[in-house]
């Protein structure tokens, strides 16, 4: 196995202290064995590489999928459909993302792109699958999902997908305004169901997302106690914003990681109201409100992660973290590594730079932390250990 030594003007390591300045990292074969002050590494026949600018730990989407397509684009074969996806595979990896979470797809399409890049036949991050949404009948998202109507549809539905070799499971809890009809204000299932699908998932070894744009939603689930909660809108019956502080605050009792996908809020469609449905025309009006919702979660202590459910780079929705949510710039690192990890239940091996840790790492020229835009100066990417982007190029 090769020995590489990082020398860095800076590393910030994920955890949210200062960064370290004039710092190194030893790598072994897939894995850091050491960080420390420059000179600090016995690095004998180690091959050395000096960076410019910060090193940090790769960056993490909680929330895109693969498939993703512009509104209005014409249907695609399936296997159109896994070349585009194996595109944006590799688009995601030159932007600095070194692990992605494909928050739904159709039929086997994302567990298809995942072994195709664990087995080298394509390029891209680590992706975790979920597979088909679970959804009800005239739920969101149900022409490509898996339809379960009540708790023992629930129940067969999570084993279906675990069939299917899914890393995770997603359920729709509320409607969506991508589909028209879907209410988003209402729940589509009860708090009794989703802890049902949260139990069949966690008993097989799989965590649970569930997209919520509705409140109601949003309580059952985390009365189930699942493990992220996607997209977190806030709406009420009456298609105005219902924040709910004391919900927030039994997210942090139960360990709940929230991704608000921050992009998709901002995108430039939301604001072109003519072409918006009227779900997502009382979802933009509260844009203001629930992003103001979500800075005071976040001061309560509620975990927060980054997705961006479009197909703009990862930073910008580090950016938004920054310029609307207004975070600071680490608190929005924080929030694409380490936090994004413990989402993941991954943080034994990614989201930090730390001795055991896999060697999935960022270099960039800029200070990030001074400005997040300094984020999309990606200068190289390491994915375990190996070279895989230099100057915007692709390395064999």
């Amino acid at each position: 196995m090769s020995t590489l030594l990082l020398r860095a003007a800076q590393v910030i390591d994920g955890n949210g202290g200062p960064p370290l300045p004039d710092h190194e990292i030893l790598i072994d074969g897939e894995r850091i064995v050491a960080v420390g002050p420059r000179g600090s590494q016995r690095a004998n026949g180690a091959a050395i590489v000096e960076t410019k600018g910060t090193v940090l730990p790769g960056l993490v989407n909680m929330h895109a999928h693969l498939r993703g397509f512009a509104r209005g684009e014409p249907p695609v074969s399936t296997e159109m459909a896994h070349l585009r996806a194996a595109k944006n595979a590799r688009f995601s990896i030159q932007w600095g993302c070194t692990s992605l979470r494909d928050a739904g797809s159709t039929e086997t399409l994302s567990q298809t792109i995942r072994d195709a890049i664990d087995q080298g036949l394509a390029v891209g991050p680590r992706v975790w699958s979920s597979g088909r949404i679970i959804t009800t009948s005239a739920g969101h998202g149900w022409s490509g999902g898996r339809i379960a109507n009540d708790a023992a549809e629930m129940r067969v539905a999570v084993r279906k997908n675990v069939e299917e070799r899914v890393d995770t499971i997603k359920i729709a809890a509320t409607g969506g305004g991508g589909t028209p009809g879907s209410n988003v204000g209402m729940p589509q299932y009860t708090a009794e169901e989703l802890t049902v699908a949260t139990y069949e998932a966690h008993r097989l070894g799989k965590r649970v997302l569930v997209h919520c744009n509705g409140s109601i939603g949003t309580r059952n689930a985390v009365e189930a106690k699942v493990d992220t909660i996607e997209h977190i809108g806030w709406m009420g019956m009456d298609g105005k914003l219902d924040y709910d502080p004391g919900c927030a605050e039994a997210m942090i009792a139960n360990d709940i990681t929230v991704v608000p996908t921050m992009s998709v809020w901002y995108r430039p469609g939301y604001d072109d109201w003519d072409k918006l449905s009227a779900d997502q025309r009382k979802m933009r009006a509260a844009r203001e409100e629930r992003t103001a919702a979500w800075l005071d979660m976040f001061k309560r202590g509620v975990r927060f992660a980054t997705g961006t459910d479009t197909w703009d780079p990862i930073q910008r929705e580090l950016e938004l973290m920054v310029s609307e949510m207004r975070v600071t710039p680490m608190d929005a690192i924080v929030a694409a590594t380490r936090n994004s990890a413990i989402g993941l239940g991954a943080l034994d091996d990614i989201g930090t730079i730390e001795k055991g840790k896999l060697a999935d790492l960022l270099e960039v020229d800029g200070d990030p932390v001074a400005d997040v835009a300094d984020l999309r100066k990606v200068a190289r990417v390491w994915k375990a250990g190996e070279m895989v982007v230099e100057d915007g190029r692709f390395l064999a």
